[in-house]
C-alpha cells in the first residue's frame, strides 16, 4: 500500500463506499434478473394458452354448424374433453 496517514483514510473510506454501492448494484441486478426470469415464465405461459386457444378455435371455426346432421353428442363431448 503507498498511501499513508490521510490518504490512506480517503482511500479505505473510498473503497468501501465502491463496495457498498457495487454490492447494491449487485442485489438490484439480481432481483431484476429474477424478475425478468418470472416474465419470462408468465409470457411462455401465455404462449401456451393463445396455441391452446388458436387450435380450439380452428375446431370451431371449421365446423359446419348448418349441417342438418351434426352430432351433438360429438361436440358435447369434445368440449368436456377439452
Amino acid at each position: 500500500n503507498q498511501f499513508q496517514g490521510e490518504e490512506q483514510s480517503l482511500y479505505i473510506q473510498h473503497l468501501n463506499t465502491l463496495h457498498k454501492v457495487y454490492s447494491e448494484l449487485l442485489t438490484t441486478s439480481n432481483k431484476r434478473l429474477s424478475d425478468l426470469e418470472s416474465l419470462l415464465d408468465f409470457l411462455q405461459s401465455l404462449q401456451n394458452q393463445l396455441t391452446w386457444l388458436r387450435e380450439k378455435e380452428n375446431v370451431e371455426v371449421g365446423r359446419d354448424w348448418s349441417d342438418p346432421n351434426i352430432n351433438l353428442a360429438n361436440v358435447e363431448a369434445y368440449h368436456d374433453v377439452s
